[in-house]
Order: structure tokens, then C-alpha cells, then sequence
């Protein structure tokens, strides 16, 4: 039941490691600062009320492995540094009001399995890294967003996937063939 602002002071920990504040009633922006915290390797702030963009300081936590903001009301875009997030295993910003074309960096993210970016206003097309150089890809969900455009033929190299989503858009093309 915690509610007001995430707290500037919370960003005092540099040793955190994991940091969730999910299913409360916090309001106001993600504050910067968290970007600071470079040891983090978790960060849920699920289910709050959280407002305004994810800060691109974001992309300077390089030991982070899960992110997850769904369902907040985030706006703005995608911090296009998201690629320099090598660790990061799983991100999840479904259920927000995020606005953006899907930044590139999302291609190369060796290490992400999971991907939920449903439930937004994203626009734009598919990048094709993002099925070309996704080896570890298990779940995708672009479901419910403004996605344009051709599918990669790319979408059959995705050995690992098990499970994607891209219900709900305008997109322009035949599903390619999957491998195996």
C-alpha cells in the first residue's frame, strides 16, 4: 500500500541488487537517478501509477536482468540506448501508453528471452533484428499496438521461441515460414 513518489533516496542504495515496488499505488515519474544504480539486476515496478517516459538513464544499467513496468501509465518513448542492456533477460512494459517506434537496440540484446511491449500505441515497423539476431527469444507480444509494415523473413530463424503475439496491429504481409 505504499503511495506517493518513488523517493529520490532510494537511488543511495548502489548496492542493490534487486528492487521491487510492484502492486502499489506509487504516482509521478521513474526517477533518473535509478540509472545509477549499476549492481541492479532486477527492477519490477509493476501495477502502479506510475507516469511520463522511462528515463534514458535506464540504458546505463548494464548488470540488469529484469525490467519490469507493465502496467503503469508510461508514456513517451522507448529509450533508444536500449541495447547497450547485453544482460537484460526480460523486459516487459506491457499495459502503458508508450508512444515510439521500437528503437533498433532491441535487436541487440543477446541475452533477452522475454520480450512484452503489448497493450501500447507503439507505431512504426518491425525491425528486422529483432527476429534476425534474437537467437534466445522464448515469448513475444507486440499484440495491441500501431505496428506497420512486412514481417522479416527472419522470423524463421527464431529456434528458441516458443510463443508470439503480434495480434492486433496493421501489419502488411503473410506470416514467413518457421523453422522446424
Amino acid at each position: 500500500q505504499l503511495t506517493g513518489k518513488i523517493p529520490l533516496e532510494i537511488c543511495q542504495a548502489t548496492s542493490l541488487l534487486l528492487l521491487n515496488i510492484t502492486q502499489n499505488q506509487l504516482t509521478g515519474a521513474i526517477p533518473p537517478c535509478l540509472g545509477e544504480m549499476t549492481m541492479l539486476q532486477y527492477l519490477k515496478l509493476r501495477s502502479n501509477s506510475l507516469s511520463r517516459s522511462i528515463p534514458p538513464s535506464f540504458t546505463n544499467l548494464s548488470s540488469l536482468a529484469v525490467f519490469d513496468a507493465s502496467f503503469n501509465q508510461l508514456s513517451g518513448p522507448l529509450p533508444s540506448g536500449l541495447g547497450n542492456l547485453k544482460n537484460l533477460a526480460l523486459l516487459q512494459v506491457s499495459n502503458n501508453r508508450l508512444t515510439s517506434t521500437l528503437p533498433l537496440g532491441l535487436g541487440t540484446m543477446p541475452k533477452l528471452q522475454f520480450l512484452y511491449l503489448n497493450d501500447n500505441l507503439l507505431v512504426g515497423s518491425i525491425p528486422a533484428s529483432l527476429f534476425c539476431s534474437l537467437g534466445s527469444l522464448i515469448e513475444l507480444s507486440l499484440a495491441r499496438n500501431a505496428l506497420t509494415s512486412s514481417l522479416s523473413s527472419c522470423i524463421g530463424a527464431l529456434t528458441s521461441v516458443q510463443s508470439i503475439d503480434l495480434s492486433f496491429n496493421r501489419l502488411s504481409s503473410s506470416l514467413p515460414a518457421m523453422a522446424g
